[in-house]
């Protein structure tokens, strides 16, 4: 059963305990029992109308203030964010938090959840300046209820680091998400998902910034807790072992980019095969790393490779085959050998790229 399901059955058995209300709201019942029903059967349109009709009834019946009245809101609220209609879904939310900071106050935990959702809302509509006030509100609160070694508080810590980022505010992405990974390491380890998400947020801000050496110790980490977790042959490892390979391409240690390269290409080669492009792509820029190390026989052994699979399962015309047929070329204009780049150069498919 879906968590909404949860919900909407939920809120109506607290309907049918509250019997003098629903002399107040007399349809009510009806149209939360029907909506729950349509909600089930996963016809959503006529789930809608039902709550909609619900909360006018509650309306209509002096009723604004009754907690079965929040619940519908919250209800249509969740139901349009989880189909993705964010702009439907913001006013229910904006009423559900103005209702509940009147009724309740702000250090109430439905206060609170109603925040969460706004941040959540407002990522998901990558309106990320209302995201970061609202998250800094929950970051407030959170502090004040749980302090600042919950892994709650935590969460919201790496929310912000996560939109400062957006917003290229890379000084308070890189502060919030230090601090997200101290807490998450003391409260969950550094097994957890949470954990490895803030090395992986750290590893991307420290490479985007251009500063290798503390993007070097992140992913460097983040390789060593996924080989143990997750072994040497899933997709999550090699994605790893790539980033740190052009890690070091661009910090001009070939040596150890080769290292990663070559154990890139011997997971992809075993999973998804020689004929996927992950194979291909690991390949290509093992080649161009040989390249770059001046060890020209290895380049062209890989990129000749490449051809052969890229003519096979692309064809002559695909732009990937006349990027490899580029750097052949190249390849060939730094060993001296000034025939074979004629072949080459010049496709009219070729995409600008070497690395892929």
């Amino acid at each position: 059963m879906k968590l909404q399901t949860l919900v909407i059955t939920a809120v109506l058995a607290v309907f049918i305990q509250q019997a003098a209300f629903a002399q107040r709201a007399p349809y009510a019942e009806n149209y939360i029992r029907t909506g729950a029903d349509y909600y089930s059967k996963g016809d959503l349109n006529k789930a809608i109308e039902c709550f909609i009709a619900a909360k006018t009834a509650f309306e209509e019946n002096g009723a604004r203030e009754h907690p079965l009245y929040f619940s519908t809101i919250d209800i249509l609220g969740n139901i349009y964010f989880d189909t993705g209609d964010y702009a439907k879904a913001e006013p229910y939310y904006l009423q559900s938090k103005a209702i509940k900071e009147k009724i309740f106050g702000k250090e109430h935990s439905s206060y609170m959840d109603i925040l969460i959702r706004l941040t959540h809302l407002y990522v998901y509509s990558n309106d990320y300046e209302k995201a970061i006030n609202y998250a800094l509100e929950v970051k407030s609160l959170q502090e004040k209820a749980f302090g600042k070694e919950d892994s709650r508080y935590a969460e919201t810590l790496g929310t912000l680091g996560f939109l400062y980022g957006k917003t290229k505010n890379y000084d308070n992405a890189i502060k919030y998400n230090s601090e997200a990974l101290s807490i998450r390491e003391k409260t969950l380890g550094k097994n957890h998902p949470y954990y490895i998400e803030s090395l992986e947020q750290l590893g991307g801000l420290y490479y985007f910034l251009d500063d290798y050496a503390n993007a070097e110790r992140y992913l460097s980490e983040l390789k060593t807790i996924q080989e143990n977790k997750l072994g040497k042959n899933h997709h999550d490892y090699g994605v790893i072992v790539n980033n740190l390979g052009m890690l070091y391409v661009k910090m001009g240690d070939y040596v150890k980019a080769e290292r990663c390269l070559l154990e890139l290409k011997s997971i992809k080669e075993k999973n998804p095969g020689k004929k996927h492009p992950d194979y291909l792509a690991a390949l290509n820029n093992l080649g161009m790393v040989y390249q770059l190390m001046g060890n020209y026989k290895k380049a062209e052994t890989c990129l000749l490779e490449v051809k052969s699979i890229d003519e096979r399962t692309h064809g002559k015309n695909h732009p990937d085959y006349a990027t490899t047929l580029v750097n052949l070329g190249a390849v060939y204009s730094s060993m001296g050998n000034y025939s074979k780049p004629k072949m080459f150069f010049g496709s009219k498919n070729y995409s600008g790229k070497s690395i892929r």
